[in-house]
């Protein structure tokens, strides 16, 4: 039992290095491309070896009609993208992301014990990718010698951690990984990451406002949001010196954010007009170009680039879904994921206490706000398979949340 724990948690430990920042990075210096699988194939060979229902989940699913279809269809469109692209590593690189994020989404664990464990493995993935996360942007510099300022950090994970510990009265772990959120946050300069620390002060409100009918948890509450209060004040200084010290990070930041909240439509141009184009020029979208989003970026500013401002499917998954699968495909495909989450927002609906249906809600509004407004998930490994994981958290409600 012992040997088949430790093999566990070394292979979470590969798991999450091969989707972490940090593995990402490490991986860059000594590959010449991010081929995550040094870590991944490990890790997952570890864990299914030490955990048999793990291990049964995931070969019951590989055999699944769906997931065999999905191999197939991208195989296709790998095909198709390596016609009108010239580089296969950028196919593959989209390939492993789309399908590990497909794989994961229409995952199904029919036993509750099973669904227990897998949802354990899932926050131990978490806790790891936010640890690693966390020490890579910490030490970024003095021991990675990485003088960028701006990164793409995993914020969801520390988001998610933090409410669940939250949710369990563990104000400690919670105030811990919301600690690790806000650093995130604040270091990568990426102005949607700001999304879960306001989701996170939603949540927290209805919170305190559900545990009035418990004196005792409400006033570890209180005591909690009090000290949030005071750190806020202690630190907001700091960090707006941080932020200010620095002219990339001071304008994607404060300038960019508060453009965008005073012109919503001008600072978030490109995005809007990657989901215009769909019905402006539907007839440039209408045969798929095939999938390695990175083959088609000269391609993509010489069609629209004077007209829309736009330079790169990255800036949408809905323009990277009917541009690279084709007009129809890509709606197909649109349509599909988001009828998954109407689904998954009735389930939590139907099965879910009020402070459920509100956490649930949250990680619904994440997902949506991730899809439309970048397409990190489908064009970034890492991304794709923490995603695909929200999925599986929303398919299968964590019993606290559950109604009585």
């Amino acid at each position: 039992m012992t040997q088949r724990l430790f093999l566990y948690f070394i292979g979470i430990i590969f798991i999450s290095m091969s989707i972490s920042a940090m593995g990402v990075f490490l991986i860059a210096k000594i590959l010449p491309v991010n081929l995550s699988e040094i870590f991944l194939i490990p890790g997952i060979v570890l864990v299914l070896s030490a955990n048999k229902d793990i291990k049964d989940i995931i070969i019951r699913n590989l055999k699944k009609k769906n997931i065999v279809i999905c191999f197939f269809a991208l195989s296709l469109f790998s095909i198709i993208g390596l016609m009108t692209g010239n580089n296969i590593a950028f196919v593959y690189s989209d390939f492993r992301s789309i399908f590990i994020f497909l794989f994961f989404s229409i995952l199904v664990v029919e036993n509750y014990e099973k669904q227990v464990t897998f949802k354990n493995f899932v926050y131990h993935i978490f806790i790891c990718v936010s640890l690693f996360d966390f020490i890579f942007l910490l030490f970024r510099k003095s021991y990675f010698y990485m003088d960028t300022e701006r990164f793409i950090a995993l914020t969801i994970c520390p988001f998610v951690l933090s409410i669940i510990f939250l949710n369990k009265n563990k104000y400690f772990s919670s105030g811990v990984f919301l600690i690790i959120l806000i650093y995130q946050t604040v270091v990568s300069t990426m102005r949607i990451n700001y999304v879960f620390i306001i989701f996170y002060l939603l949540y927290l409100l209805f919170f305190i406002f559900i545990s009035i009918r418990n004196k005792k948890m409400f006033f570890k509450s209180i005591v909690f949001v009090v000290l949030l209060v005071f750190s806020s004040f202690k630190f907001a200084p700091l960090v707006l010196n941080f932020l200010e010290s620095n002219g990339s990070r001071y304008v994607h930041s404060i300038v960019r954010t508060e453009s965008m909240l005073n012109n919503f439509d001008e600072e978030e141009e490109i995005r809007i007009n990657t989901i215009k184009l769909f019905y402006k020029e539907p007839m440039s979208l209408i045969f798929p170009q095939g999938l390695g989003w990175r083959n088609h970026i000269d391609r993509i500013q010489n069609l629209y680039r004077e007209k829309y401002s736009v330079l790169s499917t990255m800036d949408s998954n809905i323009f990277y879904c009917f541009y690279h699968f084709g007009l129809f495909f890509g709606f197909l495909i649109i349509i599909f994921l988001f009828r998954l989450l109407f689904h998954l927002f009735i389930n939590v609906l139907s099965q879910c206490s009020f402070i459920g249906f509100v956490y649930y809600t949250v990680l619904i509004g994440s997902f949506c706000s991730m899809f439309v407004l970048k397409s990190w998930i489908f064009v970034y490994f890492n991304f794709g398979f923490i995603y695909a994981f929200i999925i599986v958290l929303l398919r299968y409600p964590d019993k606290y949340f559950l109604k009585h």
